[in-house]
C-alpha cells in the first residue's frame, strides 16, 4: 500500500493495516464469531474507532463528525451507537450509510470488506490469530453477554427515539400553515423563487408550509420554512426544516452554513413538488428542486431527496416507469488515499440510484448541472437573462 503524498492520518492508518495485515496470521476460533456479533462489540469502541478513522473531526453531541473522503458522521453515543452515515455516498455505499467495519474500510484503505473484518478484530477487539485461554474463554463469553443487553437496551431506546421524533414531526407539521403571504414566502422570493413563475395560476406546492416558532434547540425558537417528507405510499414520515431569520434570510450557524435539519425517519421519502407521474424527476434540495421545476416549465413532477444519502436511499413508487434525477454539479475531490479525482457526490449519488432503478426496471437518466453550480444557480441565471431581455434555453 503506498502512502507517499497522504496525510500524517491517512499514513498513519495505512501502516496500521498493513501491520495487521502482515502480521495477523491465521484465524482459528475467532472466524467463528458471526459477523453481526463483531459489529456489536465494535460498538462499545465506537468513539475510539471514530477518532482513528477521522482524526480531523470533532465531536458534536451524540456524534463525530469530519471528513473521510467525503463528509460522514458517525453515532458514538445514544441509541444509535456504532451507525454511520456517509453523506456524499462513498466507497460505493447503495445505502447511504453503515456499520463502523464500512468505515474502518473506508479509512485505511481497504481492498474488501473482509480486510476491514479482520482490521477490526485485531485492532479493537484483540482478537489474534491463536486459540483463546480458557480465561479468555470464560471473559470472552461474559462480555457477550453484557454486550447483548446493551445492544437490547439500545434497539429499545432507538424505537422510543425514533417514534419520539415521528411524533414530533407530525406536531411541527400540523402546526404549520400555507406559504403564502408568510416569511417563507418572502425567503423564496429573495432565492428568485416567485409564485408568479409558475404556469396556470397554480398555488404553491402544498408540501410545503410555514411555522413561526420552530424549536432548533431546547428552549431556542426560530421560523421556518418546513417541507413535508412522504413515504412511497404518500404518508408524512418526516419534515425538512429550513430556519430563517425575521427578515426571511436563512438561518446561519456559528460556521456561516445555513441551518437545515430533518426531523423523523426520512429514508426512501421525498419532498413531493406536484403529484407523482409515469415520469419522475429528482434534485437534492427543495429550492434545487423548484428549479428544475421551473426550468422545464413544470410539466413533469420534480421531487426533492434532500441529500445525497437521499437520492441513494430514495425508494421508487410504484407506477413510476422514468427517473431523470437533475444531480448538483459539485466540484471533484482529490481522494487522499488513490491521489485521483473521486466523482463529485452529487453525481456518485445520482450513479447508484441509477444502477438500482435500472435493475428493477426503470428507466433513468442523469443531468448534472454545469460544476459547480446547481440548478437553482441555472435557474437564477435564466431569470436575470430574462430580466434584461435575453432569450436563453437552459432545460428544454
Amino acid at each position: 500500500m503506498a502512502q507517499s503524498g497522504l496525510p500524517g492520518g491517512a499514513r498513519r492508518r495505512a501502516r496500521a493495516a498493513r501491520n495487521i495485515l502482515e502480521g495477523g496470521g491465521i484465524m482459528t476460533v475467532h472466524e467463528k464469531i458471526p459477523y453481526e456479533e463483531i459489529v456489536e462489540r465494535l460498538n462499545d469502541h465506537a468513539s475510539q474507532i471514530a477518532e482513528d478513522c477521522i482524526p480531523d473531526g470533532r465531536r458534536d453531541k451524540n456524534y463525530w463528525r469530519g471528513d473521510c473522503h467525503g463528509k460522514c458522521s458517525v453515532h458514538i453515543a445514544g441509541p444509535r451507537v456504532g451507525m454511520v452515515g456517509f453523506w456524499q455516498g462513498q466507497a460505493g455505499n447503495t445505502k447511504g450509510g453503515g456499520n463502523l467495519i464500512h468505515l474502518i474500510e473506508l479509512a485505511f484503505g481497504c481492498k474488501s470488506h473482509g480486510e476491514a473484518v479482520q482490521i477490526a478484530k485485531e485492532r479493537y477487539l484483540e482478537l489474534r490469530g491463536r486459540e483463546l485461554t480458557p480465561e479468555e474463554k470464560r471473559a470472552w463469553a461474559k462480555s457477550q453477554e453484557a454486550s447483548k443487553r446493551r445492544a437490547a437496551e439500545r434497539q429499545r431506546q432507538a424505537e422510543i427515539e425514533t417514534a419520539e421524533k415521528a411524533e414530533t414531526a407530525h406536531a411541527v407539521w400540523h402546526a404549520s400553515v400555507p406559504i403564502a403571504g408568510t416569511l417563507a414566502e418572502v425567503h423564496l422570493k429573495g432565492r428568485d423563487i416567485e409564485l408568479s413563475d409558475f404556469p396556470d395560476g397554480r398555488p404553491w406546492p402544498p408540501s410545503l408550509r410555514f411555522n413561526p416558532r420552530v424549536e432548533l434547540r431546547r428552549g431556542e425558537f426560530h421560523p421556518a420554512l418546513v417541507c413535508g417528507v412522504q413515504a412511497p405510499d404518500r404518508k408524512l414520515i418526516a419534515v425538512w426544516r429550513i430556519f430563517l431569520r425575521p427578515d426571511g434570510t436563512n438561518l446561519l450557524d456559528k460556521d456561516g452554513k445555513k441551518i437545515k435539519l430533518g426531523l423523523g425517519p426520512a429514508a426512501g421519502g421525498a419532498v413531493r413538488l406536484a403529484p407523482i407521474g409515469e415520469v419522475l424527476r429528482l434534485a437534492e434540495g427543495v429550492e434545487t428542486s423548484i428549479g428544475v421545476l421551473l426550468l422545464t416549465g413544470c410539466r413533469v413532477p420534480v421531487w426533492a431527496t434532500l441529500s445525497t444519502s437521499g437520492m441513494i436511499g430514495f425508494q421508487i413508487p410504484k407506477g413510476v416507469r422514468r427517473l431523470e434525477i437533475y444531480a448538483d454539479g459539485d466540484r471533484h475531490r482529490l481522494n487522499k488515499l488513490t491521489n485521483r479525482a473521486d466523482l463529485p457526490p452529487g453525481i456518485r449519488a445520482a450513479d447508484l440510484l441509477q444502477e438500482r432503478a435500472l435493475k428493477e426496471g426503470v428507466e433513468c437518466v442523469i443531468v448534472p448541472s454545469p460544476e459547480p453550480d446547481d440548478w437553482l444557480d441555472v435557474w437564477q441565471t435564466r431569470k436575470k437573462d430574462m430580466r434584461n431581455g435575453r432569450s436563453v434555453v437552459y432545460l428544454d
